[in-house]
Formats: structure tokens, sequence, C-alpha cells
């Protein structure tokens, strides 16, 4: 499969600050919308039990009426700060290094489910290299003509031993995304605003 992927995918896409800078912001959206299912869900459980409340006693349906309330604005304030520290992040200080691919990482874990359903269980994959582990998302290089990729997609083209253009932050040391070099070729750029960034040649 990975060898008649390659075969039909010859070419390399460029790779620049501002396609690294999309990547980073849609791993923003894609929380973003986990973040607003969760709440949704809480939120019209809420608005339900006020309503039939509202038949059956007089004055018991104001206290789901606060709750549903309270978690619209806890959620209003959750997502306003997690898009404030991503985007923090998509705009701040990164290095690009090229790694050498040692594994792929599958674990179960636990998310906090929608509504009632209080866990789910999904399988992720992540991609190990001697600097760290970047965990893959469900969509990558969305912006990619020839390469946008879903999560399998990357596990199914990636070899032991391949190297990668991987992202790392400045300040927190984690890998923000991983692009691999068979793929694509890195152009630096002066949008590009780490100081400590090494010059690639493709």
């Amino acid at each position: 499969m990975k060898d008649e992927f390659l075969d039909r995918h010859p070419k390399k896409e460029q790779l620049t600050a501002n396609e690294i800078k999309q990547d980073i912001l849609a791993v923003i959206r894609e929380t973003a919308d986990t973040l607003l299912i969760d709440y949704l869900a809480y939120f019209i459980i809420l608005l339900l039990i006020t309503v039939f409340s509202s038949f059956l006693y007089r004055w018991i349906w104001i206290a789901p009426l606060i709750c549903a309330v309270f978690v619209l604005v806890l959620y209003f304030y959750k997502a306003n700060r997690c898009t404030q520290e991503k985007t923090a992040l998509a705009n701040a200080a990164y290095t690009v290094d090229v790694q050498k691919l040692d594994s792929i990482r599958t674990e179960t874990q636990a998310r906090r489910g929608a509504g009632l359903q209080k866990y789910s269980y999904e399988e992720t994959e992540f991609l190990c290299f001697p600097v760290g582990e970047w965990r893959i998302p469900d969509k990558n290089y969305q912006w990619s003509d020839l390469y946008g990729m879903s999560r399998q997609g990357i596990v199914n083209t990636a070899i032991t031993g391949d190297e990668f253009y991987v992202i790392i932050s400045a300040k927190t040391h984690e890998i923000l995304c991983a692009y691999p070099c068979k793929f694509f070729t890195y152009q630096e750029t002066e949008i590009i605003t780490s100081s400590k960034e090494r010059s690639l040649s493709p």
C-alpha cells in the first residue's frame, strides 16, 4: 500500500510557515468543536428538564434553567480561553528539525463523552521521534492538494526510519506538527518568527 501511494504521488509539495500555521489552527478548531459538542449536549438536557419541570411544579424549573445558563457561560469562557492559548501557540516561535521516525505507538485513550455518556474510548496513534511524540490529529495537511491525509493515512504511509520535518514549540518543547520529508520540501521564509530556525536544504 505504501509503495502504491508513493507511485501515485511522485511529486513533493512545498511547506512554509503559512502551511504550518494552518495546521496548528486546524487543531484549534478540532478542539473547539469537541468542546462545543460536549457542552451543547449538557445544555440541551438541562433545557429539556426546565421545560418538563415547568409543567409539574411552579418554581422548580428555575434551578435547571440557572444550571443551563451556567453551562452556556462556562462553555464560552473555556472556548475563548482555549482559543487564546492555542492562537498564542500558533503565533509563537518554533524550531524546524529533521528527525527520523523511531516507531508508531498506539494508545487507547479515555475521552470525556457528551451528555449522559461519561467517557468514550478510542485508539490514538503517536509518531515517536528522538525528541518526543506527536499525537496524530484526525485530519492532516488539509491545505495540501496531494497529501491531505487522515490519521490512518499517515500511519499507512509512515515507515520506521523515514525522515520528518518536526515542528517544535520553542516555549513548551512539544511537537506541534510533523511532515514526511518524502512528501514535502520545507522552504524557510521571513514569516517564521523563531530566530533559532535551522536552515534546511530540500
